[in-house]
C-alpha cells in the first residue's frame, strides 16, 4: 500500500477557539495548501461521519484529537493522530497518543507529516545537504547495508554487521526504543540524487562524568572518501544537534590512532583533543565539541 499523508481532520468543537480555524493555526493556512493538503471539519458526531462525508481513505488521514474518547476512536480505525491539550477540555489525559501539543503557534506541515510517518512506519529524513540526505534505517535497508558493509575497507574502523537475523531484531528494537523514544539516533546516508547508500552516520548518548552528551559516528564508503561527504555531513549533524531538545552541551567522537583521515576531519570540524579512553575495549582518541549557541 502506497501510503502518502492528504488530509487532516478534527471535530470543530473539540479543536477551533475561533471563527474558522484552530487558535494559531493562521500560518499553517498557506503551508497545508502548498503541500496539497485538505483540511476536513465535522461539527458533530463522529471521526467516522467525517471520512464518510468526504469519502476519505483512513491511511491517508491524520487526525487531531482533544478527547481521550475521539483519540480511542481514532486508534479503531489505525489513524495517525494528534493529541491537542485543550484548555476547554482540563479533565483529559490524552494518554492514547505518541504526541502531544498545547498549542499550534509553532506547529509546521513537516511536523505534521512526521507525525503521519511515525503511526505508518515511514522512516523520516532528518537531515539534508548540498549532495547528501540523512533518514532513518528500517529492516528493508538492510540488504544495501549488507552490501555497502562488504566493500574494501569500510569496516577498519568501525563494527560489522550482526548476522542478518541478528540485525533484523536490532533495528526493529532500535526504531521503537531510540527513534520514537529520542526522535535522533544513527542513520543512513543517501545520495540526493543517484539515492545510493553511500555511508551511515548519527549521534548516540553517551554518559560521561554522570552527565549525558552525544556521541557522534559516521563512516563514507570508500569510494566516496576524500570528496567532501563526511565533512558535508558531520557538519550538518553538528548544526542540528543544537536543536535536539534535551539540550546537550556536547558531542564527543572516539577515533583509533591509526585513523589519520577521521583525526583531521575532526580538528576541522572544530573538535578539541580531551584524551586517552578506553573504548569499545580499546584505547581510543577522545575528541570533544562544545555546542555553543
Amino acid at each position: 500500500m502506497d501510503m502518502q499523508f492528504q488530509t487532516i481532520i478534527y471535530k470543530i468543537q473539540e479543536i477551533e477557539e475561533k471563527q474558522g480555524r484552530p487558535l494559531g493555526w493562521e500560518h499553517l493556512d498557506n503551508e497545508l495548501k502548498e503541500h496539497g493538503i485538505l483540511v476536513c471539519r465535522g461539527k458533530d458526531g463522529l471521526l467516522y461521519d467525517i471520512l464518510k462525508e468526504y469519502s476519505l481513505k483512513p491511511e491517508s488521514v491524520l487526525a487531531i484529537a482533544a478527547t481521550d474518547e475521539t483519540l480511542k476512536e481514532a486508534a479503531q480505525y489505525n489513524l495517525a493522530v494528534l493529541a491537542y491539550r485543550n484548555p476547554h477540555f482540563p479533565n483529559e489525559e490524552l494518554f492514547w497518543s505518541d504526541f502531544l501539543i498545547e498549542s499550534f503557534d509553532d506547529i509546521d506541515y513537516y511536523f505534521l507529516e512526521r507525525v503521519y510517518q511515525r503511526k505508518h512506519g515511514i522512516p523520516w529524513t532528518v537531515i539534508e545537504t548540498r549532495r547528501c540526505y540523512l533518514r532513518e534505517m528500517t529492516v528493508s535497508d538492510l540488504p544495501d547495508l549488507y552490501e555497502l558493509y562488504s566493500g574494501a575497507g569500510m569496516t577498519d574502523y568501525i563494527q560489522p554487521l550482526r548476522s542478518f537475523e541478528e540485525e533484523v531484531r536490532y533495528v526493529k528494537t532500535y526504531l521503537d526504543q531510540m527513534y520514537r523514544f529520542y526522535g535522533y539516533g544513527f542513520w543512513i546516508v543517501k545520495d540526493r540524487f543517484t539515492d545510493e547508500l553511500i555511508g551511515r552516520a548519527g549521534f548516540e548518548n553517551y554518559l560521561t562524568d554522570d552527565i549525558w552528551a552525544l556521541e557522534m559516528g559516521y563512516a563514507i564508503t570508500p569510494g566516496r572518501q576524500r570528496q567532501g561527504y563526511a565533512f558535508e555531513i558531520c557538519k550538518a549533524m553538528l548544526a542540528y544537534a543544537k536543536g535536539i531538545e534535551s539540550g546537550f552541551e556536547k558531542v564527543y567522537c572516539f577515533v583509533k590512532k591509526s585513523n589519520a583521515a577521521s583525526i583531521a576531519l575532526l580538528v576541522k570540524l572544530g573538535f578539541l583533543f580531551e584524551g586517552m579512553q578506553i573504548y569499545g575495549g580499546e584505547n581510543m582518541l577522545r575528541y570533544v565539541y562544545l555546542l555553543e549557541d
